[in-house]
């Protein structure tokens, strides 16, 4: 499986595994657990494929940050709360970059993009 859609599943189950949590608040299980019932609901007769598809494209592309926080946390080698300290440090990072870009470049039609993307407003 290439590295786009690796990611991209990776950033689905992390997005799906939040939405479980917030309504179980009582009963948050663990990304190990999570998987077996993601990739079955999202492939069915595959999942056991998938699963090791993307077991073996995490291990292959685990260069990138998002895949390395995927198998780290699957592994149990730190705690899912990392992917959420991950997640909002990157956000806020590229919130002041945006912000400094905006004000190095005012009347840039870049600027107004990514203003654009950081405020939840993504055009096109």
């Amino acid at each position: 499986m290439g590295k786009k859609y690796t990611e991209e599943l990776i950033n689905d189950i992390w997005e799906s595994k939040e939405g479980h949590d917030g309504q179980n608040r009582r009963h948050i299980v663990s990304l190990q657990e999570y998987l077996a019932t993601f990739l079955q609901k999202r492939f069915g007769s595959d999942a056991v494929t998938m699963g090791y598809n993307l077991l073996h494209s995490c291990h292959r592309y685990k260069y990138d940050p998002d895949c390395e926080v995927f198998l780290q946390v699957l592994d149990g080698r730190v705690s899912q709360d990392i992917y959420r300290e991950f997640t909002a440090t990157l956000n806020s990072l590229m919130a002041f970059l945006y912000m400094l870009d905006g004000e190095l470049h005012p009347s840039g039609p870049r600027a107004i993009l990514k203003e654009q993307e950081v405020s939840g407003n993504k055009t096109g």
